[in-house]
């Protein structure tokens, strides 16, 4: 049920810090990793209707985990869990994948096909304001159009 590569902790995932007063000894605590993943799952699950163990059951890890994740406590899954997650609450694949901190397999594609360029559109992109990136979006989606009608 729980993958192992979900549950992937490394050094740098934890910090010392002193369990009670000065000369007391310090303990490992967790670091709020991703924040904004685990609080779009649960809002998205809760308003789903599911429950925690029911969720968890249904996409395949352990309730444990999935509290931990909905936290902030540990890393998001590794993406094919991600895109189960999303696909069980109808969200965006993509959209919990960027909130995990994770490039898309299709995204990462496009990126290797035109690296200089994609790299310059993201950063230049990265400054404008919500209406001018969908303003670019649709601008981009009707150049794809034209493209692939010739």
């Amino acid at each position: 049920m729980d993958n192992p590569a979900d549950r992937h902790w490394t050094n740098h995932h934890m910090m010392m810090q002193p369990a009670g007063g000065p000369g007391d000894d310090y303990r490992p605590v967790r670091r709020n990793l991703s924040p904004e993943f685990g609080m779009r799952i649960r809002t998205l699950r809760t308003a789903g209707g599911y429950g925690l163990r029911e969720f968890a059951r249904k996409v395949d890890i352990s309730p444990t985990y999935l509290s931990q994740v909905e936290r902030g406590e540990v890393p998001p899954p590794a993406e094919p869990r991600v895109v189960t997650i999303a696909n069980t609450l109808g969200e965006d694949a993509n959209v919990l994948l960027a909130l995990a901190g994770r490039i898309p397999e299709s995204t990462r594609q496009v990126l290797m096909r035109h690296p200089t360029e994609m790299t310059a559109l993201v950063s230049v992109a990265g400054d404008l304001s919500r209406e001018q990136l969908a303003d670019l979006l649709r601008v981009a989606t009707m150049m794809a159009e034209s493209d692939s009608v010739k």
